[in-house]
């Protein structure tokens, strides 16, 4: 089972969360695409206190010299 798929659960989400806590993190900067910042969001639900920064993939971003 990938990583991710155990976050598309509730059980998975909530396991999550536990370990971050007994670890003594107090909080996640998320920086990811649709999937990162997804996850992240479900976190967020469960008040784990978060950043999410969106990453771009491609060369879509404005340049200096555009």
């Amino acid at each position: 089972m990938p990583r991710s798929d155990r976050f598309m659960t509730d059980a998975g989400r909530r396991q999550a969360k536990a370990q971050l806590w007994r670890a003594g993190v107090e909080g996640l900067v998320v920086i990811g695409g649709n999937g990162t910042l997804a996850v992240g969001y479900e976190l967020f639900k469960l008040s784990v206190p978060l950043v999410g920064v969106p990453k771009a993939i491609g060369n879509n971003q404005l340049s200096p010299s555009a």
